[in-house]
């Protein structure tokens, strides 16, 4: 399962505090399928490249091959991405974020988890 969404502009002001809400928010939305949720946290940058009929298929595709989110933990943090392990009640996954000045979705991506020496591809 890797379904990606990726947008490199990347914002100056976004915090470990900030960072970790929106995973926290993301994990909330999709175990409550609440896909309209997540979309209205995204940039408008990311809404012009997904559409919220994209958001819930990509919901319905994760919840299907990885089911619930059971929980998700910072692994590291580098110049422009954020990551976070998460754990499925199916598998393990990483989540690739970063926000913009508005502490809204710019980056947004859920991959393979290959260890916490993960990087971006």
């Amino acid at each position: 399962m890797c379904l990606a969404l990726t947008l490199v502009t990347i914002a100056s002001a976004q915090t470990r505090k900030d960072l970790d809400d929106a995973a926290d928010k993301f994990q909330i939305y999709y175990n409550k399928n609440q896909p309209d949720s997540l979309y209205n946290i995204f940039s408008q940058r990311v809404k012009n490249m997904m559409t919220l009929d994209g958001t819930k298929a990509m919901f319905k595709k994760m919840n299907e091959e990885g089911g619930k989110i059971k929980s998700h933990s910072f692994i590291k943090q580098d110049d422009r991405f954020t990551f976070y392990k998460i754990m499925y009640t199916k598998s393990t996954m990483a989540l690739v974020i970063s926000l913009n000045d508005e502490k809204t979705l710019q980056s947004f991506r859920v991959m393979a988890y290959e260890g916490d020496d993960a990087k971006l591809k």
